[in-house]
C-alpha cells in the first residue's frame, strides 16, 4: 500500500523536521497544513493514509474535527504530538479513537521508532492504551475536551468574554465550565491552577 502522509502543525520546523524524517524513511508523498480548516481541505482533494496532528493550532484543538476527518478517510491512521503532558489528554484520545502519541520533546530515537512503527506496524499501539499508563494519572486527566479548551485559555490569562467568543460559547457557559475545571482539579484559584498546570507540563 502506498503512504500518503498529512502533516498538520502550525510551527515550520516542526512540519519540515517531521518531513526530514519521513524522507529518510522512504516517504515521498507528503502534504502539509497549519490549521483545522487547511487539515480538511487537504484531506478532501488529497489521498492519505497517515495524519501527523499537532494537538493545538492556531485555529483550534485538532482533536474536534476528528470526527469530520473519520468521515472522509474511516480508517486514517492518525499520531497526536504535542509538548502537553500526554497524561492531560489520554482518556480524551482514546475517545476519538487516537491510539498514538508522540511528546514533541522525545529524543531522536524515540521519535524515529515512534514514527517508524505508526507508519510501517498495523499491530502497532502506542501507550496511551497500555497497562502502566493508564495508572498514570495528573488533576487534568479527566477534564473534558470543552473543559480542557477553556482551560488553555484561562492558562493564557484571557477572561471570560474572550473565551467566551473564540469558543462561540454563551459567557455563562464559560463560567460553568471553569467551576468544573476547579472542581476537577482542587484548585481554589487561577494562582493554584498555573502552579498545578506548571508542575504537569500543561500550558
Amino acid at each position: 500500500m502506498e503512504i500518503n502522509v498529512v502533516i498538520i502543525d502550525d510551527h515550520f520546523l516542526v512540519r519540515n523536521a517531521l518531513k526530514t524524517i519521513l524522507f529518510d524513511f522512504g516517504v515521498k508523498n507528503i502534504s502539509e497544513g497549519q490549521s483545522c480548516a487547511e487539515m480538511l481541505s487537504i484531506l478532501r482533494r488529497t489521498p492519505a493514509t497517515h495524519l501527523f496532528l499537532d494537538l493545538l493550532v492556531s485555529d483550534g484543538n485538532t482533536i474536534e474535527v476528528i470526527p469530520a476527518v473519520r468521515r472522509i478517510y474511516p480508517h486514517i491512521q492518525i499520531m497526536v504530538s504535542s509538548v502537553q503532558s500526554f497524561d492531560t489528554y489520554k482518556l480524551i484520545l482514546r475517545q476519538f479513537g487516537i491510539t498514538r502519541f508522540l511528546q514533541k520533546d522525545a529524543d531522536e530515537k524515540t521519535a524515529r521508532n515512534s514514527i517508524n512503527d505508526f507508519l510501517y506496524r498495523s499491530d502497532y499501539l502506542a501507550e496511551v492504551v497500555t497497562p502502566d499508563t493508564d495508572r498514570a494519572t495528573t488533576p487534568f486527566t479527566k477534564l473534558s475536551l470543552r473543559e480542557l479548551q477553556v482551560l488553555h485559555y484561562l492558562l493564557r490569562g484571557e477572561g471570560t468574554k474572550y473565551i467566551a467568543t473564540n469558543l462561540n460559547i454563551e459567557m455563562n457557559t464559560v463560567s460553568t465550565v471553569k467551576a468544573r475545571i476547579f472542581q476537577k482539579t482542587g484548585a481554589m484559584n487561577i494562582k493554584e491552577l498555573l502552579e498545578l498546570a506548571g508542575l504537569y507540563k500543561v500550558t
